[in-house]
């Protein structure tokens, strides 16, 4: 009886479209299916470091996708708690940050991101400030973070030292969210509010914002139009506060 010729067992071979590079797991594929030897481990590590490197590059290029349909999609945010002067006028108006939250959080989970805060102290006493520190984070894994300081007061009237921290905490967070996401307080200051001055938190604010980034101090009240930090009108506020987080953001 004639016995049936053998044929030799098929060999699986890794292709790859010649039009473009092999991926890092096919590269590693083709390296173990060679054999292991000594130059293995070392191979092995290098593949994947320059895999990481790799998706670390693309979540960038992600995150900077999203961030430009988000910066689209953020719509203004009109400053409307009022600060009443001591003859129950309108000292000045703000946006909580409560507010600047629930107005950014739909843009924010349609484009993937969410955002984390961490505060710090530094100093004990006077002059002592807190530090807020928020993390832009993106679906795909790439973040980005910044921070805003902000000197201890002594808070809203009658505050207790508890009270006066809390404040601060609260002011930097709204900063830090704010200098982030790019975000201008709008004001609809009638005429006569454009008389009235930025509280004295304010100004400290500004003063240390202007020696953070270096700034002529000269220059800046020029610009502000008034001759001392606790003159700035408020109807300048959002000028300042934009041209200060552009060279916040360098």
């Amino acid at each position: 009886m004639k016995k049936k010729s053998e044929t030799p067992e098929e060999t699986q071979v890794i292709t790859h479209d010649a039009s473009s590079p092999p991926s890092i797991l096919a590269m590693m594929q083709q390296m173990v299916s060679s054999g292991v030897t000594a130059e293995t481990p070392a191979m092995l590590k290098q593949f994947i470091e320059l895999s990481e490197h790799m998706e670390d590059r693309e979540a960038k290029k992600s995150f900077a996708r999203a961030f430009v349909r988000l910066q689209g999609d953020i719509s203004g945010i009109t400053a409307n708690k009022i600060v009443p002067t001591k003859q129950g006028g309108t000292k000045y108006k703000y946006a909580s940050y409560e507010e600047i939250m629930e107005a950014v959080k739909p843009a924010l989970a349609e484009n993937g991101f969410s955002i984390s805060f961490n505060t710090r102290m530094l100093g004990d006493g006077r002059g002592s400030r807190v530090i807020s520190e928020c993390t832009l984070l993106h679906e795909d894994g790439h973040a980005k973070t910044n921070e805003f300081p902000c000197t201890i007061g002594s808070g809203p009237p009658d505050a207790s030292p508890a009270q006066a921290d809390g404040a601060a905490a609260t002011y930097a967070q709204r900063f830090a969210l704010c200098k982030m996401l790019n975000i201008v307080i709008e004001t609809d200051d009638d005429a006569g509010a454009r008389d009235v001055s930025v509280s004295a938190e304010q100004a400290e604010q500004f003063r240390q914002r202007v020696i953070a980034t270096k700034s002529d101090e000269s220059r800046f009240l020029k610009f502000a139009g008034a001759a001392s930090y606790e003159e700035i009108p408020l109807s300048k506020v959002g000028e300042l506060d934009k041209m200060l987080r552009g060279k916040e953001g360098k």
